[in-house]
């Protein structure tokens, strides 16, 4: 897989916000979740483009924009519980947002750690519909 396709997925949620901002106006932009997704979509964007060669690594990029987006799961879901809504649907949602949280959290984690768990070495650099065989060129 190119490690490109981040810098697209964090294209597509930076579009996402704008689009979410046009609709519903100004007030959502000073929205905790929104400023986490634009801070998560700039990393994704700076891990997939490789934007700073040779002084931190494009994982550590990804990995903190992964962790950020538990941190996204976690702002919205578990929120209303703390919030005082005490319904059991609420409830449920809290537990999936805090498990969705924890997972993304992990997989951030080990990515700014260098992959202990998950192999990052299948994420080559190149352009995203090149063959793997060209990535060294």
């Amino acid at each position: 897989m190119k490690r490109r396709w981040f810098a697209v997925l964090g294209v597509a949620v930076l579009l996402g916000v704008a689009a979410i901002l046009v609709a519903f106006g100004a007030p959502l932009s000073t929205s905790p979740v929104a400023v986490v997704l634009v801070v998560a979509s700039v990393l994704f964007v700076l891990g997939g483009l490789d934007a700073v060669p040779n002084r931190v690594p494009w994982y550590r990029f990804v990995g903190v924009g992964e962790l950020l987006f538990g941190a996204v799961f976690a702002l919205i879901w578990v929120a209303p519980a703390v919030g005082g809504d005490r319904t059991t649907s609420s409830l449920a949602l809290a537990v999936v947002g805090v498990a969705n949280a924890l997972i993304f959290g992990f997989i951030g984690v080990d990515w700014f750690r260098g992959g202990r768990h998950y192999d990052l070495s299948r994420f080559e650099p190149g352009p995203i519909l090149g063959r793997g065989d060209e990535a060294g060129r």
